[in-house]
């Protein structure tokens, strides 16, 4: 089968489940209800296992049916949480004694910053108030603080699934948990994300103002703005609904370090993308500047990315020995969070 019969067989697949799900929600069965959640993150999944031999037009089709299913099921959810707002007690009782047995996220929160900003717009990607799997690491809700987290302080399995929600003016640091098996990330400002190797997918959603490096699968970023991204990814990467991004290559000398640290040399750039099971050939190298924009169909090149040039900040203009080089860092002060935004001068417009 070629790739086109393959991305035909791909589609017809995907419509088909695509209508199942959707006679699902509108029969308001509550007991299929995470069944219905459960198959929407399948489907999602596997049409970013899909995107390295769907056509554009095929890829955006199933991008907007999966967005459409998440936002009816944010609907339908918020309708039987209003209209079952006064449940009796002894629901309320039979509920929790449910969820002591389910499995439970590992989740590092705090109380939200009630003096910050108003709150970022929801999005279609992923809904923040979705219940996550239970083995995920969820680290949310966050101001002014550096995240470290070590194996020990996350799930018990390796390669889960980790979610960074409502962060701001925040540095992560996720090397030492790498490889990890998918990122989501949803509503992001001022903040600095070291996302280390994945071994999937790396799906974002409104992230502001902020700088990422991550070695991933698969690449996807949605109403995302003013951001610069170090990226070796192993397929052409996709935003939508995006502007101001700036793409360079995470390489060996991309994290530049401000002090001496010791991640540095523990977790060094090889290490991190081939634990991830990523190739390192120049090929892989290459993709991070073939970013697909789907809201961008001209053959000219789209106004809201371009990949970093000499003269930008943050930009390594010669290597050591004085060749000439084009390469975009991320500054890096260990675990200060003050010194390291500072650094990537994050309240700068690209």
């Amino acid at each position: 089968m070629d790739r086109k019969e393959e991305a035909a067989a791909f589609t017809t697949k995907l419509d088909a489940e695509v209508t199942v799900l959707n006679e699902l929600i509108d029969s308001n069965n509550a007991n299929a209800r995470d069944d219905v959640r459960l198959r929407i993150v399948a489907l999602d999944k596997a049409v970013t296992d899909a995107a390295l031999f769907l056509p554009q037009y095929d890829l955006r089709h199933a991008l907007s049916a999966i967005a459409q299913l998440n936002s009816k099921m944010a609907t339908e959810k918020d309708k039987t949480r209003s209209k079952f707002s006064f449940a009796s007690r002894s629901k309320k009782s039979t509920s929790s004694a449910k969820n002591e047995t389910a499995p439970t996220a590992t989740v590092v929160a705090a109380a939200p910053d009630t003096t910050s900003t108003p709150a970022l717009p929801p999005s279609s990607v992923m809904s923040a108030s979705e219940e996550t799997p239970g083995n995920a690491t969820v680290i949310r809700d966050l101001t002014n603080t550096f995240i470290n987290p070590t194996p020990e302080s996350t799930s018990d399995k390796n390669s889960t699934e980790v979610y960074l929600l409502n962060l701001k003016h925040c540095v992560v640091d996720l090397r030492q948990i790498s490889p990890i098996g998918a990122l989501h990330i949803k509503n992001i400002e001022s903040c600095v994300l070291l996302c280390g190797g994945i071994m999937g997918s790396l799906l974002s959603d409104n992230i502001q103002n902020s700088c990422l490096v991550a070695a991933c699968r698969q690449f996807r970023m949605h109403t995302s703005a003013n951001t610069r991204i170090l990226l070796h990814v192993s397929s052409h990467p996709i935003i939508e609904d995006c502007q101001t991004l700036l793409f360079g290559p995470y390489t060996p000398r991309s994290i530049s370090s401000g002090s001496d640290d010791r991640l540095d040399s523990l977790f060094p750039w090889i290490h991190i993308v081939e634990k991830a099971g990523l190739g390192t050939d120049e090929g892989s190298a290459g993709r991070w500047m073939r970013v697909e924009d789907f809201n961008w169909l001209k053959k000219t090149a789209s106004p809201n990315w371009r990949a970093a040039a000499r003269g930008d900040s943050n930009v390594a203009s010669d290597d050591d020995n004085g060749h000439a080089m084009s390469e975009l860092t991320v500054g890096w002060v260990g675990g200060d969070v003050e010194a390291t935004l500072k650094l990537n001068s994050l309240g700068k417009v690209l």
